[in-house]
Protein backbone atom coordinates (compact mmCIF):
# COMPACT_ATOMS: atom_id res chain seq x y z
CA UNK A 1 0.00 0.00 0.00
CA UNK A 2 1.76 3.52 -0.86
CA UNK A 3 3.22 5.16 2.43
CA UNK A 4 -0.05 8.42 1.53
CA UNK A 5 -2.64 5.43 2.28
CA UNK A 6 -1.30 4.53 5.33
CA UNK A 7 -3.36 5.68 8.22
CA UNK A 8 -1.64 7.16 11.24
CA UNK A 9 -2.26 6.25 14.69
CA UNK A 10 -4.71 8.28 16.22
CA UNK A 11 -5.40 9.88 19.88
CA UNK A 12 -6.80 12.45 21.68
CA UNK A 13 -5.81 14.05 25.25
CA UNK A 14 -8.92 16.04 27.25
CA UNK A 15 -7.72 18.23 30.05
CA UNK A 16 -9.71 21.15 32.34
CA UNK A 17 -7.62 23.43 30.59
CA UNK A 18 -4.94 24.88 29.26
CA UNK A 19 -3.62 26.69 32.93
CA UNK A 20 -0.17 26.88 33.75
CA UNK A 21 0.72 23.47 35.88
CA UNK A 22 2.47 20.47 36.14
CA UNK A 23 0.03 18.00 34.76
CA UNK A 24 -1.17 20.37 31.74
CA UNK A 25 2.81 21.01 30.74
CA UNK A 26 2.94 17.15 31.11
CA UNK A 27 -0.06 16.54 28.91
CA UNK A 28 1.45 18.73 25.76
CA UNK A 29 4.97 17.35 25.84
CA UNK A 30 3.76 13.89 25.93
CA UNK A 31 0.69 14.98 22.76
CA UNK A 32 3.99 16.82 21.02
CA UNK A 33 6.13 14.28 21.27
CA UNK A 34 3.54 11.47 19.86
CA UNK A 35 2.98 14.03 17.29
CA UNK A 36 6.94 14.45 16.47
CA UNK A 37 6.64 10.57 16.40
CA UNK A 38 3.98 10.15 13.63
CA UNK A 39 1.39 10.09 15.18
CA UNK A 40 -2.18 12.37 14.89
CA UNK A 41 -2.93 14.14 18.06
CA UNK A 42 -5.77 15.70 19.11
CA UNK A 43 -6.22 18.30 22.11
CA UNK A 44 -9.78 19.25 23.97
CA UNK A 45 -10.24 21.03 27.03
CA UNK A 46 -13.21 21.96 28.53
CA UNK A 47 -12.43 25.91 29.14
CA UNK A 48 -10.22 28.48 29.36
CA UNK A 49 -7.77 29.23 30.32
CA UNK A 50 -5.60 28.98 27.06
CA UNK A 51 -2.34 30.09 28.54
CA UNK A 52 -0.61 26.73 27.17
CA UNK A 53 -1.94 26.78 23.88
CA UNK A 54 1.10 28.34 21.99
CA UNK A 55 3.31 25.50 23.81
CA UNK A 56 1.47 22.74 21.41
CA UNK A 57 3.22 21.98 17.56
CA UNK A 58 1.33 23.00 14.56
CA UNK A 59 0.07 19.46 13.64
CA UNK A 60 -1.68 19.56 16.60
CA UNK A 61 -5.38 20.31 16.24
CA UNK A 62 -6.46 21.77 19.81
CA UNK A 63 -10.15 23.19 20.83
CA UNK A 64 -12.08 24.22 23.53
CA UNK A 65 -15.35 23.26 24.26
CA UNK A 66 -16.38 26.25 26.50
CA UNK A 67 -18.60 24.17 28.77
CA UNK A 68 -21.52 26.06 30.82
CA UNK A 69 -21.68 24.91 34.67
CA UNK A 70 -21.03 21.97 35.89
CA UNK A 71 -22.39 19.15 33.33
CA UNK A 72 -22.80 20.85 29.77
CA UNK A 73 -24.54 18.09 27.71
CA UNK A 74 -24.12 20.51 24.63
CA UNK A 75 -20.81 20.13 25.37
CA UNK A 76 -20.47 16.86 25.51
CA UNK A 77 -22.46 16.31 22.68
CA UNK A 78 -19.95 18.48 20.62
CA UNK A 79 -17.12 16.10 22.26
CA UNK A 80 -18.52 12.91 20.84
CA UNK A 81 -19.04 14.58 17.25
CA UNK A 82 -15.33 15.75 17.21
CA UNK A 83 -14.55 12.24 18.17
CA UNK A 84 -16.56 10.57 15.61
CA UNK A 85 -15.98 12.70 12.54
CA UNK A 86 -12.22 12.37 13.05
CA UNK A 87 -12.59 8.54 13.75
CA UNK A 88 -10.76 9.05 17.31
CA UNK A 89 -10.31 5.87 18.74
CA UNK A 90 -7.60 6.12 21.71
CA UNK A 91 -8.49 9.10 24.32
CA UNK A 92 -7.02 9.84 27.30
CA UNK A 93 -8.60 11.75 30.24
CA UNK A 94 -6.05 13.89 32.24
CA UNK A 95 -7.96 13.78 35.92
CA UNK A 96 -11.33 12.99 36.58
CA UNK A 97 -13.96 15.83 35.44
CA UNK A 98 -11.92 15.65 31.99
CA UNK A 99 -12.97 11.97 32.39
CA UNK A 100 -16.50 12.25 33.13
CA UNK A 101 -16.92 14.48 29.78
CA UNK A 102 -14.81 11.35 28.11
CA UNK A 103 -17.31 8.94 29.48
CA UNK A 104 -20.40 10.84 28.45
CA UNK A 105 -19.35 11.37 24.94
CA UNK A 106 -18.03 7.63 24.40
CA UNK A 107 -21.18 6.14 25.87
CA UNK A 108 -22.69 3.68 23.47
CA UNK A 109 -20.36 3.07 20.80
CA UNK A 110 -19.81 -0.12 19.34
CA UNK A 111 -16.26 0.41 17.75
CA UNK A 112 -12.92 -0.52 19.30
CA UNK A 113 -12.79 3.19 20.81
CA UNK A 114 -10.69 2.73 23.74
CA UNK A 115 -10.56 5.59 27.08
CA UNK A 116 -7.90 5.83 29.86
CA UNK A 117 -7.61 8.12 32.90
CA UNK A 118 -4.76 9.52 34.45
CA UNK A 119 -4.77 10.62 37.68
CA UNK A 120 -2.67 12.91 38.99
CA UNK A 121 -4.09 13.33 42.73
CA UNK A 122 -2.92 10.98 45.34
CA UNK A 123 -5.59 11.39 47.79
CA UNK A 124 -8.62 13.47 48.78
CA UNK A 125 -8.98 15.26 52.31
CA UNK A 126 -12.42 17.25 51.94
CA UNK A 127 -15.67 15.85 52.61
CA UNK A 128 -16.62 16.65 49.22
CA UNK A 129 -13.82 15.23 47.15
CA UNK A 130 -14.38 11.91 48.64
CA UNK A 131 -18.32 12.50 48.12
CA UNK A 132 -17.58 13.44 44.44
CA UNK A 133 -16.01 9.97 44.04
CA UNK A 134 -19.28 8.19 44.24
CA UNK A 135 -19.88 9.59 41.10
CA UNK A 136 -16.44 9.40 39.84
CA UNK A 137 -14.96 5.84 41.20
CA UNK A 138 -17.90 3.73 38.50
CA UNK A 139 -16.37 6.22 35.70
CA UNK A 140 -12.79 4.68 36.55
CA UNK A 141 -14.16 0.84 36.42
CA UNK A 142 -15.89 1.90 33.51
CA UNK A 143 -12.75 2.84 31.78
CA UNK A 144 -9.97 0.76 29.91
CA UNK A 145 -7.62 1.46 31.96
CA UNK A 146 -6.53 4.08 34.87
CA UNK A 147 -2.97 5.26 34.67
CA UNK A 148 -1.33 6.44 37.59
CA UNK A 149 1.97 8.64 38.24
CA UNK A 150 3.52 6.26 40.56
CA UNK A 151 3.25 2.62 42.38
CA UNK A 152 2.50 4.03 45.97
CA UNK A 153 -0.51 5.59 43.96
CA UNK A 154 -1.57 2.78 42.20
CA UNK A 155 -1.84 0.55 45.55
CA UNK A 156 -3.56 3.22 47.27
CA UNK A 157 -6.77 3.78 44.43
CA UNK A 158 -6.89 0.59 43.57
CA UNK A 159 -7.47 -0.57 47.03
CA UNK A 160 -10.32 2.41 48.19
CA UNK A 161 -11.78 2.96 44.59
CA UNK A 162 -11.74 -0.95 43.96
CA UNK A 163 -9.79 -0.77 40.29
CA UNK A 164 -9.46 -3.91 38.93
CA UNK A 165 -5.66 -4.94 38.93
CA UNK A 166 -5.81 -5.30 34.90
CA UNK A 167 -6.93 -1.91 34.68
CA UNK A 168 -4.40 -0.36 36.99
CA UNK A 169 -1.06 0.88 35.41
CA UNK A 170 1.86 2.88 35.88
CA UNK A 171 3.35 5.71 33.74
CA UNK A 172 6.32 7.74 35.42
CA UNK A 173 6.46 10.92 34.73
CA UNK A 174 9.85 11.93 32.64
CA UNK A 175 12.27 14.77 31.21
CA UNK A 176 14.21 15.09 28.54
CA UNK A 177 17.99 15.10 29.91
CA UNK A 178 19.55 17.08 27.26
CA UNK A 179 17.18 20.06 27.75
CA UNK A 180 17.83 19.83 31.64
CA UNK A 181 21.70 19.58 31.36
CA UNK A 182 23.95 21.62 33.41
CA UNK A 183 26.15 21.98 30.73
CA UNK A 184 26.14 25.12 29.29
CA UNK A 185 25.04 26.81 32.41
CA UNK A 186 28.41 26.65 34.93
CA UNK A 187 29.80 29.80 33.05
CA UNK A 188 27.02 32.19 33.56
CA UNK A 189 26.16 30.65 36.96
CA UNK A 190 28.12 33.18 39.18
CA UNK A 191 26.59 36.43 36.72
CA UNK A 192 23.03 34.51 37.82
CA UNK A 193 23.97 34.50 41.17
CA UNK A 194 24.67 38.21 41.46
CA UNK A 195 22.08 39.10 39.96
CA UNK A 196 19.65 37.66 42.93
CA UNK A 197 22.68 38.91 45.35
CA UNK A 198 24.14 35.72 46.14
CA UNK A 199 27.50 35.46 46.66
CA UNK A 200 29.87 32.48 45.16
CA UNK A 201 29.97 31.05 48.74
CA UNK A 202 26.45 31.24 50.01
CA UNK A 203 24.51 27.83 49.85
CA UNK A 204 21.25 28.93 47.81
CA UNK A 205 18.53 26.07 48.90
CA UNK A 206 16.06 26.24 45.68
CA UNK A 207 12.21 25.63 45.04
CA UNK A 208 9.88 25.76 41.94
CA UNK A 209 6.19 25.66 43.13
CA UNK A 210 2.81 27.87 43.19
CA UNK A 211 2.36 29.19 46.29
CA UNK A 212 -0.53 27.40 47.57
CA UNK A 213 -0.97 25.88 50.81
CA UNK A 214 -0.13 22.72 49.90
CA UNK A 215 3.28 23.39 48.85
CA UNK A 216 4.65 24.15 52.69
CA UNK A 217 6.49 27.12 51.74
CA UNK A 218 5.31 28.68 54.99
CA UNK A 219 7.45 26.10 57.58
CA UNK A 220 10.13 26.10 54.84
CA UNK A 221 10.65 29.61 55.93
CA UNK A 222 10.71 29.37 59.56
CA UNK A 223 13.59 26.53 58.55
CA UNK A 224 15.57 28.68 56.73
CA UNK A 225 15.33 31.82 59.44
CA UNK A 226 16.57 29.09 62.20
CA UNK A 227 19.69 27.80 59.33
CA UNK A 228 20.42 31.61 58.58
CA UNK A 229 21.16 31.99 61.97
CA UNK A 230 23.33 28.98 62.68
CA UNK A 231 25.17 29.20 59.22
CA UNK A 232 24.80 32.89 57.70
CA UNK A 233 25.52 31.23 54.02
CA UNK A 234 22.36 29.62 54.00
CA UNK A 235 20.18 31.41 51.29
CA UNK A 236 16.70 30.55 49.76
CA UNK A 237 15.66 30.79 46.06
CA UNK A 238 11.74 30.53 45.57
CA UNK A 239 10.88 30.48 42.07
CA UNK A 240 6.94 30.71 41.39
CA UNK A 241 3.51 32.42 41.85
CA UNK A 242 0.16 31.85 43.33
CA UNK A 243 -2.60 32.94 45.56
CA UNK A 244 -0.25 32.87 48.93
CA UNK A 245 2.55 34.83 47.20
CA UNK A 246 2.30 37.92 48.98
CA UNK A 247 1.68 36.44 52.53
CA UNK A 248 4.76 34.95 52.02
CA UNK A 249 6.30 37.81 51.13
CA UNK A 250 4.64 39.47 54.12
CA UNK A 251 6.01 37.01 56.43
CA UNK A 252 9.80 37.08 55.01
CA UNK A 253 9.66 41.02 55.86
CA UNK A 254 8.00 40.51 59.27
CA UNK A 255 11.20 37.87 60.29
CA UNK A 256 14.09 40.27 58.48
CA UNK A 257 15.04 37.84 55.86
CA UNK A 258 14.75 40.21 52.67
CA UNK A 259 18.29 39.80 52.49
CA UNK A 260 18.26 35.97 52.97
CA UNK A 261 15.07 34.28 50.91
CA UNK A 262 14.72 35.45 47.51
CA UNK A 263 11.87 35.45 45.18
CA UNK A 264 12.32 35.29 41.46
CA UNK A 265 8.55 34.92 40.03
CA UNK A 266 7.26 32.22 37.67
CA UNK A 267 9.58 31.53 34.73
CA UNK A 268 8.89 29.43 31.63
CA UNK A 269 12.68 28.29 31.61
CA UNK A 270 13.71 27.63 35.35
CA UNK A 271 16.70 26.00 34.23
CA UNK A 272 19.13 29.27 34.84
CA UNK A 273 17.25 29.92 38.39
CA UNK A 274 18.15 25.84 39.15
CA UNK A 275 21.58 26.42 37.61
CA UNK A 276 22.14 29.07 40.83
CA UNK A 277 21.01 26.39 43.35
CA UNK A 278 22.62 24.58 45.21
CA UNK A 279 20.17 21.99 46.48
CA UNK A 280 16.21 21.54 45.13
CA UNK A 281 13.63 21.51 48.03
CA UNK A 282 10.40 20.21 47.84
CA UNK A 283 8.78 20.13 51.00
CA UNK A 284 5.33 19.64 50.49
CA UNK A 285 2.40 18.34 53.04
CA UNK A 286 -0.43 17.00 50.69
CA UNK A 287 -1.33 16.27 47.12
CA UNK A 288 2.30 15.44 45.24
CA UNK A 289 2.36 12.35 43.01
CA UNK A 290 4.99 12.49 40.93
CA UNK A 291 7.09 15.73 40.39
CA UNK A 292 8.05 17.23 37.43
CA UNK A 293 10.16 20.17 38.72
CA UNK A 294 11.94 17.67 41.30
CA UNK A 295 12.85 15.39 38.00
CA UNK A 296 14.06 19.13 36.33
CA UNK A 297 16.21 19.55 39.02
CA UNK A 298 17.66 16.03 39.52
CA UNK A 299 18.46 16.21 35.73
CA UNK A 300 20.15 19.33 36.32
CA UNK A 301 22.75 17.49 38.42
CA UNK A 302 20.95 18.90 41.74
CA UNK A 303 21.04 16.78 45.41
CA UNK A 304 17.37 16.77 46.25
CA UNK A 305 15.30 17.02 49.31
CA UNK A 306 11.93 15.47 49.28
CA UNK A 307 9.01 15.34 51.94
CA UNK A 308 8.29 11.76 51.56
CA UNK A 309 4.76 12.24 49.93
CA UNK A 310 3.93 10.12 46.93
CA UNK A 311 6.28 8.46 44.86
CA UNK A 312 9.13 10.38 46.34
CA UNK A 313 10.57 7.34 47.63
CA UNK A 314 10.05 5.71 43.98
CA UNK A 315 11.74 8.73 42.51
CA UNK A 316 15.16 8.74 44.15
CA UNK A 317 15.33 5.42 45.03
CA UNK A 318 18.58 4.25 47.40
CA UNK A 319 20.70 7.69 46.49
CA UNK A 320 19.05 10.16 44.31
CA UNK A 321 18.33 12.54 47.49
CA UNK A 322 17.09 12.94 50.90
CA UNK A 323 13.75 12.54 52.46
CA UNK A 324 11.79 13.88 55.56
CA UNK A 325 8.63 13.43 57.05
CA UNK A 326 6.27 15.68 55.69
CA UNK A 327 5.86 18.88 58.03
CA UNK A 328 8.24 17.80 59.75
CA UNK A 329 10.51 21.25 60.50
CA UNK A 330 13.63 19.48 62.44
CA UNK A 331 13.96 16.57 59.97
CA UNK A 332 13.93 19.00 56.90
CA UNK A 333 16.95 21.04 58.69
CA UNK A 334 18.85 18.15 59.61
CA UNK A 335 18.49 17.19 55.82
CA UNK A 336 19.47 20.94 54.73
CA UNK A 337 22.85 20.71 57.18
CA UNK A 338 23.97 17.09 55.31
CA UNK A 339 24.03 19.68 52.04
CA UNK A 340 26.54 22.23 53.88
CA UNK A 341 29.44 20.06 52.95
CA UNK A 342 30.08 20.00 49.38
CA UNK A 343 31.03 16.65 49.07
CA UNK A 344 27.46 15.54 49.85
CA UNK A 345 25.53 18.08 47.19
CA UNK A 346 28.26 16.59 44.51
CA UNK A 347 27.81 13.03 45.37
CA UNK A 348 24.36 13.43 45.54
CA UNK A 349 23.97 15.47 42.31
CA UNK A 350 25.94 12.85 40.84
CA UNK A 351 23.53 9.90 41.84
CA UNK A 352 20.11 12.44 41.17
CA UNK A 353 21.36 13.05 37.36
CA UNK A 354 22.24 9.16 36.66
CA UNK A 355 18.80 8.19 38.42
CA UNK A 356 16.74 10.31 35.68
CA UNK A 357 18.99 9.20 32.45
CA UNK A 358 17.97 5.68 33.76
CA UNK A 359 14.77 5.27 34.80
CA UNK A 360 12.63 9.08 34.04
CA UNK A 361 13.48 10.27 30.80
CA UNK A 362 11.02 12.27 28.20
CA UNK A 363 11.64 9.13 26.04
CA UNK A 364 11.01 6.52 28.31
CA UNK A 365 7.99 8.07 29.21
CA UNK A 366 6.31 8.28 26.02
CA UNK A 367 7.27 4.57 24.92
CA UNK A 368 5.41 3.94 27.39
CA UNK A 369 2.03 5.57 26.06
CA UNK A 370 2.35 4.20 22.73
CA UNK A 371 2.78 0.97 24.17
CA UNK A 372 -0.33 1.49 26.30
CA UNK A 373 -2.37 2.67 23.29
CA UNK A 374 -0.92 0.24 20.83
CA UNK A 375 -1.68 -3.08 23.21
CA UNK A 376 -5.38 -2.33 22.94
CA UNK A 377 -5.56 -3.28 19.93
Amino acid sequence: MPDKFVMKPCCMFVLNSLNTGGSERKTLRVANGLSRDGWDVHVCYLNPPHDLGSELDSGIECFCLNRSGKLDIKAVKRLRAYLLERNINRVWAVNLYPALYVFLAMLGRRDAAKAWVFVNTTEFHSRKERFQMLLYAPVLRASHGVVFGCEMQRRYWSKIYRIAKSKASVIYNGVDPDYFSPEGYEAGRVNVRRQFGFSPDDIVFGNVAMFRPEKGHDYLIDSIQRLHAENPLVRLLLVGDGPLLPAMKEKVASLGLNDVVVFSGRHSDVRPMLSVMDAFLLVSVAVETFSNAVLEAMSMKLPVILSDIGGASEMLGEDGGLLFKPGDGNALEGAMRYYFEPANREAFGISARERVEERFTERSMLDCYKHTMCCAD
